[in-house]
C-alpha cells in the first residue's frame, strides 16, 4: 500500500537522491553531481521519451513567440549533447544548425 503520492519530478528526484528511496527518473531529471551514494541505472525495454514544441498549425507566430522558440531550440541543441543519456534526433540537430547560420 502507497503511503504517499508525490507530485512533482523534482520533489521524486530529490527524495531519491537523499536516500528515501528509489525512483524511476526520465534521463532530463538527473543530476550530473552525485555524493557517491547513488547512482542511475539505465532502463532496458524501455521506450525513449520524446519532448517537443507544439505550435498552432495555422497562422504566424507572433515574434515573441518566434524568438522563445528560437532560444528554446538554441539552449537545447547547445546543452542536450552534453547531458548524459539525453539524445536529439537528427532532424533537431539539422534544424538548430540550419538556424543557427541564419543567424
Amino acid at each position: 500500500m502507497a503511503q504517499a503520492e508525490i507530485d512533482g519530478m523534482r520533489l521524486l528526484a530529490s527524495l531519491a537522491y537523499q536516500g528515501y528511496g528509489a525512483a524511476i527518473l526520465p534521463a532530463s531529471a538527473v543530476v550530473e553531481w552525485t555524493d557517491g551514494t547513488w547512482e542511475a541505472v539505465s532502463l532496458t525495454g524501455t521506450t525513449p521519451r520524446a519532448v517537443g514544441l507544439a505550435t498552432p498549425r495555422r497562422g504566424r507566430l507572433s515574434a515573441p513567440a518566434r524568438a522563445t522558440a528560437d532560444v528554446l531550440r538554441a539552449v537545447v541543441a547547445a546543452e542536450v549533447p552534453a547531458r548524459p543519456r539525453l539524445h536529439l534526433p537528427a532532424s533537431a540537430r539539422t534544424d538548430a544548425g540550419a538556424r543557427a547560420a541564419r543567424g
